[in-house]
């Protein structure tokens, strides 16, 4: 799933035309790239997509890719990739343009749950 409004969208309509056949919350994915106000969309989202079928209301960022294609940040090297680890998608903290800690801070004060998920070791 995207998490993006586009996904929503796209569940409302099956949702109208009776082809929705299960309960759906849709995070706002918040990429690197992104400041903090583009948690704006996030609430934006929420406050539009909230019924028992079709939600929002939650922000998710990925710290890495997956261990399949190598792009999981690792400890170690891939064992059929010597010196390969691979990048984390958000850079350690002591550089970061933005920190988890304030997105978490942001997602906080709009009442909305930060989920992070991340592969690698």
């Amino acid at each position: 799933m995207d998490g993006n409004r586009y996904t929503l969208e796209l569940l409302a309509e099956m949702q109208a035309e009776g082809s929705l056949i299960l309960r759906v919350k849709v995070p706002f994915h918040f990429k690197p790239h992104m400041g903090l106000d583009a948690l704006e969309r996030a609430s934006e989202m929420t406050a539009d997509f909230g019924d028992d079928w079709i939600s929002s209301g939650f922000v998710k960022l990925f710290m890495d890719g997956v261990i399949d294609s190598g792009t999981a940040f690792m400890l170690h090297d891939y064992p059929d990739q010597p010196g390969h680890r691979s990048e984390p998608l958000f850079a350690p903290r002591a550089s970061m343009k933005l920190p988890p800690r304030s997105t978490g801070a942001a997602c906080k004060s709009r009442s909305m749950p930060l989920a992070t998920a991340r592969c690698g070791r």
